[in-house]
């Protein structure tokens, strides 16, 4: 995995056979067909280190400030990027009022309801 430190490009290669380990990051995008599904229950609350949480930020003033796909890619309303930032650990970030923001919802929130896989890769 990349030193997400000092920059990162989201590479979209070959992500079709890529195995399910080698995935660096995922985005989704709100499908309009799907209905929107609340659930009750208690949520994890992910909670983040200091190190972890200068990461996250450093990530989202990233993706807010330059390009960092390898792809054509215009952010909607609602996106949502996961990127791996340890082994089975992911930071989250969702795209609002045309910027990337940290995401702490939680599988509860009925909006991620209507998420489908959009687009995954690896992290160079």
């Amino acid at each position: 995995m990349c030193d997400l430190t000092k920059g990162f490009k989201l590479c979209s290669c070959d992500e079709e056979q890529l195995k399910r380990e080698d995935i660096g990051w995922r985005l989704q995008r709100v499908d309009p067909n799907r209905e929107m599904v609340y659930r009750k229950g208690r949520a994890s609350i992910h909670t983040f280190n200091l190190e972890q949480e200068t990461l996250r930020n450093k990530i989202v003033q990233d993706l807010n400030y330059q390009n960092c796909f390898d792809f054509d890619f215009e952010p909607q309303q609602d996106d949502r990027l996961q990127i791996k930032f340890a082994e089975h650990q992911w930071f989250a970030y969702r795209y609002q009022n045309g910027q990337w923001q940290k995401d702490d919802s939680t599988s509860l929130d009925g909006w991620r309801s209507l998420l489908d896989n959009h687009k995954n890769g690896k992290i160079e």
